[in-house]
């Protein structure tokens, strides 16, 4: 086993998950208003969604790459849409001071919706085959050598996110009423940022689509 490339994929994922962008928001938020539990379900669907498009970089599958490249349209409004239901839900959010417990389904859904969104951005292939030429891993590898990066991409990524809510939730009772108010407004506001972003994309793509072909 070549340990060297998992600890290059896990500096990977790492990277790629350390900065700050509407999942991390998310994670942010839920840990504060759901608890630990509700972070983890958004940390492990990062880590899936990046361990997914990572496997695609390294395994050189051109043909979904090529398909979701050519779909960026639809998954921008998708992903644009449900940033900005979620902000408008986050800013107008009621402040509690303790997290709810979450349920079994609860931690399902949100593993399953930060998955999809996370996978609404499918431009990361690209980041993705950057950052594995940048540590050397190009041209041909057998299959071990490929699943083992990635698998070091989806630890990286992974524990990031379940360390930053391990850090929000560790804090989370000396949160008060009004400070976790002003924390859904403003990650309500930048939700929406962020989703407003992905709909002017996915508008600068359809008319560019339009007039290619008017």
């Amino acid at each position: 086993m070549n340990s060297l490339l998992f600890l290059k994929g896990l500096l990977i994922g790492i990277s790629m998950a350390a900065p700050i962008g509407p999942i991390s928001v998310l994670c942010i938020r839920r840990s504060l208003t759901r608890g630990h539990h509700a972070g983890i379900a958004t940390a492990l669907g990062v880590a899936l969604a990046d361990g997914f498009y990572a496997m695609i970089a390294a395994f050189g599958l051109t043909a979904i790459s090529s398909f979701l490249i050519h779909n960026k349209l639809y998954l921008d409004l998708f992903g644009g849409v449900i940033l900005i239901a979620l902000g408008i839900k986050a800013y107008n959010a009621s402040p509690i001071t303790l997290a709810q417990p979450i349920r079994s389904s609860g931690f399902f859904s949100t593993l399953i919706q930060t998955t999809l969104l996370t996978l609404a951005n499918p431009m990361t292939i690209i980041t993705f085959v950057a950052a594995f030429a940048a540590v050397g891993f190009q041209g041909k590898h057998d299959f071990h050598d490929a699943l083992l990066i990635c698998l070091g991409v989806f630890c990286g990524s992974g524990l990031w996110f379940i360390a930053l809510s391990s850090i929000v939730s560790h804090f989370r009772h000396k949160v008060t009423p009004a400070i976790l108010t002003f924390i859904n407004k403003l990650s309500g506001f930048f939700l929406i940022v962020f989703g407003a972003y992905f709909l002017f994309d996915a508008l600068q793509l359809g008319f560019r689509y339009f007039f290619r072909h008017s």
